[in-house]
Order: structure tokens, then C-alpha cells, then sequence
């Protein structure tokens, strides 16, 4: 099956938008304009793997171990949302304040020295959100 373009007046229109030169040249002007919008910053992002992880997380089942560290959290007054047993965006920042509270580097993942800093705040019932 053939397909046709659409003359058009430009004849640098006309070539295909499929060609490697163009696409390149294309995702640099794309790349140029984020650069000056974002002051340097450039994120780039895998559309495929995007796709498969936003699919993944919506099918993903609540954690029991989430639904305890959120509720542990809560009980020290690091964390205010729904225990959910999804790890958003409040569950990071609860961690990350339970790891500044603990003088721990502010990651908002938890890792072993983040459970020691848990388990201890817990034992001694410290509320270090309301000190």
C-alpha cells in the first residue's frame, strides 16, 4: 500500500518526516529549546519504559510493608495522609523528614539506617514532629 504526500510550497516540507537527518535535527532544536526554557536542565525519559511503568503501577497491589511504615510513621507525626500501602509522594516526605529528624542523609527511601532511626523513635515514643 502506497501512501502520498500533500504537495506543499515548501520544498523542504515536502521530504518525509522519517528521514534520520530530520528527526535528529529535530529532537536537537526540541533539546536547544528546553535548555533555554529550563536554564540547562534537560530530563530525558524512555517513552517505552514510561509507558510499562505507568501500566505496572496502576495494576500494582497495596504493600502490607508500606501500610505498617505509613502507619508507623503516622504514629510519630512524620506522616498525615491515608494508609494506603502505596509509596507516593507523602510517604517520601514523611521518610525524608524521619531521616532529618535522625541527621540522616535525606534520601526519602528507606534503607537500614532509616529502619535503626524508625525502630528507635518508636521504642522511645518520640514525637518529633511536635518538639
Amino acid at each position: 500500500m502506497s501512501t502520498q504526500t500533500a504537495p506543499s510550497s515548501n520544498s523542504h516540507m515536502a521530504e518525509s518526516p522519517r528521514r534520520p537527518g530530520r528527526v535528529v535535527a529535530i529532537a536537537a532544536l526540541v533539546t536547544a529549546a528546553v535548555v533555554a526554557v529550563t536554564g540547562g536542565v534537560v530530563l530525558t525519559v524512555d517513552a517505552n519504559r514510561a509507558a510499562s511503568a505507568s501500566s505496572a503501577s496502576q495494576h500494582k497491589q497495596p504493600s502490607d510493608a508500606i501500610k505498617a511504615l505509613q502507619q508507623e510513621l503516622a504514629e510519630l507525626n512524620f506522616y498525615d495522609g491515608p494508609i494506603t500501602g502505596y509509596e507516593g509522594p507523602q510517604t517520601i516526605a514523611a521518610i525524608s523528614n524521619l531521616q532529618r529528624a535522625a541527621h540522616l542523609p535525606q534520601t526519602g527511601q528507606m534503607n537500614s539506617e532509616t529502619r535503626a532511626a524508625l525502630l528507635q523513635f518508636l521504642a522511645q515514643g518520640d514525637n518529633q514532629m511536635n518538639t
